[in-house]
């Protein structure tokens, strides 16, 4: 769903509507909750990740939304890429926590699954990663940054981290 919305306002259009609509979140329990569980909040990423100049090296897409009862839902997907395509590796989860405040936001997911090697067995849920980012004025010189994969039960909720890399997509916010 977030592939096709190719325009910035949409997407922040469908994010606060999810956020404020309480009757579509699926009612995942939060990780732990933070300081702001009870504030909604919403959270879309799309783009990728650089490692040094231009070697894109992941595409996330990710959207997650917290409710004001707390509860979080989303789903989270990464493919790896070779500098500028994808190599047919992706890791597949759940959005478990978000975390937004201004222009800072960070999600945990665990992996509930690697493709092409489907779902890892008695490891599903198991490892997650925390994924933070920092939004640029108009999208240009966000950064971006990864934490794990560690033990899901590692992460007591989801404050943002580092953001060594650059971003090059779209991260919209709301709420918070």
């Amino acid at each position: 769903m977030l592939n096709q919305l190719t325009s910035h306002r949409s997407l922040a259009h469908l994010l606060a509507t999810i956020a404020t609509t309480a009757g579509l979140a699926t009612g995942v329990t939060a990780i732990a909750p933070t300081a702001s569980a009870a504030t909604p909040a919403a959270l879309g990423i799309h783009g990728d990740m650089l490692l040094t100049g231009n070697f894109h090296s992941l595409r996330i897409d990710a959207v997650g939304v917290r409710t004001a009862n707390g509860n979080t839902a989303g789903t989270y997907r990464a493919q790896v890429l070779n500098g500028s395509g994808p190599i047919g590796v992706e890791f597949l989860g759940p959005v478990t926590c978000i975390y937004v405040r201004g222009n800072v936001a960070s999600l945990v997911y665990p992996i509930r699954a690697v493709a092409p090697l489907g779902e890892p067995g008695a490891l599903t849920n198991a490892y997650a990663i925390k994924v933070t980012v920092r939004r640029g004025p108009n999208d240009r010189g966000s950064r971006v940054g990864l934490m794990g994969p560690q033990p899901t039960s590692s992460f007591r909720g989801c404050a943002p981290g580092a953001t060594p890399f650059a971003f090059v997509g779209t991260i919209v916010t709301y709420g918070g």
